[in-house]
């Protein structure tokens, strides 16, 4: 039931940290060079997977647990019958999404850090 909202949520969330991370390179070659910066900037670009891998993940888990593939793709109730997949597949998800949210905080903490140090003066 809840299968749509969790692919478009999950692709929105590729596409919007990547359209922001194109905005933080831009800002960062219009900046002076600096350690707090480049550190963003690189937390910036893990995020970008981070949020690849979580897509990846929902649309694995929802293609193999959602009732509406499952039900028009005949070859997936067979993969569905393996015992482990399920099980398996839904505990990636949930090691994507704890990944995703720990590098969302990490790059919002050195994002924070970068603005608030003394970059400027140097």
């Amino acid at each position: 039931m809840l299968e749509w909202p969790v692919l478009v949520l999950a692709v929105a969330a590729v596409v919007l940290t990547v359209l922001t991370a194109d905005a933080g390179e831009a800002l960062e070659h219009a900046l002076a060079e600096s350690a707090p910066i480049e550190a963003h900037a690189e937390q910036g670009e893990l995020l970008e997977v981070a949020a690849g891998l979580f897509a990846g993940a929902a649309v694995l888990a929802v293609g193999t647990t959602g009732p509406w593939f499952t039900a028009k793709v005949p070859a997936l109730s067979r993969v569905v019958s393996v015992r482990w997949l399920v099980p398996v597949v839904r505990a990636l998800i949930v090691v994507a999404g704890v990944f995703l949210i720990y590098q969302t905080v990490v790059a919002g903490h050195s994002g924070a850090a970068a603005a608030w140090s003394d970059w400027r003066t140097r």
